[in-house]
């Protein structure tokens, strides 16, 4: 929408804005509207335009300018998501757009704080790829600290790619699901093992698997 260099002395001197019910009343009469009149029309998107001086602004906009001083920095959001309420406390700035780099670093930083929410999701979502059963929560499972296969200590809060000490939820019997007493935590360096494992490592994962009976 073209800019314009209104000011908020020219806007108050123009109109009356009642921040609680959002409409725009006429101060002044003018050629295409008498004193008192409500200001503006609804466009095609469901938002209310208002034409100061031979520009057409946004009626939120405007509602902002009003009530703050200055045009907002960003576009606005709407609490109801309705763009024809132009309530002041309707209104409010949108955050500042994030880079893909922010975005992935603020995802590592939930998955760090939720490890064990993220664990069962990801087994739900293997789960219902595979077609087995998943029946457990976070109380059915024993969230130890140490991999009970390589006994290397286990970190709940590694945030970005798995690591060799990474939790993961293991099906000590792959025939059956994601029942409880059928899901260790074990490292994922231990669930990598049947490929790329040492002698040594293997031997532990076979000692893991006797002590499970499998």
């Amino acid at each position: 929408m073209k800019t314009s260099a209104l000011t908020v002395e020219r806007l108050r001197s123009l109109l009356n804005y009642d921040a609680e019910t959002g409409v725009f009343k006429w101060r002044i009469g003018r050629h295409h509207a008498s004193f008192g009149r409500v200001a503006g029309y609804k466009n095609r998107k469901g938002y209310y335009q208002i034409c100061v001086d031979h520009v057409k602004h946004y009626a939120p906009r405007l509602a902002w300018l009003y009530v703050t001083g200055q045009f907002p920095e960003r576009p606005l959001e709407y609490a109801d998501k309705q763009p024809s309420n132009s309530r002041f406390d309707n209104l409010r700035e949108a955050p500042v757009a994030q880079s893909p780099e922010k975005i992935k670093e603020r995802k590592a930083i939930y998955t760090a704080k939720n490890k064990r929410a993220v664990l069962l999701g990801l087994a739900r979502t293997r789960a219902r790829r595979k077609g087995i059963e998943f029946n457990i929560t976070e109380d059915d499972i024993l969230w130890v600290t140490h991999c009970p296969v390589l006994g290397i200590e286990l970190d709940y809060g590694v945030r970005g790619k798995h690591r060799d000490n990474s939790p993961t939820l293991d099906r000590t019997n792959n025939k059956l699901g994601y029942a409880a007493g059928n899901v260790c935590v074990i490292s994922f360096r231990a669930n990598e093992l049947k490929s790329n494992g040492t002698a040594e490592e293997l031997r532990l994962v076979a000692k893991y698997m006797q002590r499970c009976g499998i």
